[in-house]
């Protein structure tokens, strides 16, 4: 969130900056073996909002069923600007692989299928956008 912050177990705490994992942001997580990580706390809402930067932004996937990232981001890629561009520039994410979800891309050329609950998602949008939640 205009920047980044870290929490290493290894570390002085005072050069620790991250105080607190916020709801509906994404974490990259650096383990040294396959490790599964249960996060204890309260699922979030359907209605649950984050505002989005302009520019890159790590964000959380937190609907219950998958959805293609063109039903999760139709309301970005239907913001279209006084330029005639879309709101949305790319998704991206990392599992197994890199994949990638570009409005103007072909489909074909869209690896990114489905949005998953728990993992995390770079999305680069032009303009800031305030509440952003992803639709039930």
């Amino acid at each position: 969130n205009f920047g980044y912050t870290i929490y290493d177990p290894s570390f002085l705490p005072f050069l620790n900056t991250m105080p607190y994992i916020e709801a509906g942001y994404a974490y990259w997580i650096k383990v040294n073996a396959p490790q599964a990580i249960t996060i204890p706390g309260t699922p979030l809402v359907d209605n649950f909002s984050i505002n989005l930067n302009s520019g890159w932004n790590l964000i959380s996937y937190w609907g219950d069923e998958g959805v293609s990232p063109s039903e999760a981001f139709a309301d970005l890629v239907n913001d279209i600007d006084s330029n005639g561009e879309m709101n949305l520039q790319v998704v991206t994410t990392f599992t197994y692989g890199y994949l990638i979800y570009d409005p103007d891309f072909m489909p074909f050329l869209n690896t990114l299928q489905t949005m998953q609950r728990g993992l995390g998602y770079w999305v680069k949008v032009r303009h800031a956008v305030e509440n952003f939640t992803f639709p039930e």
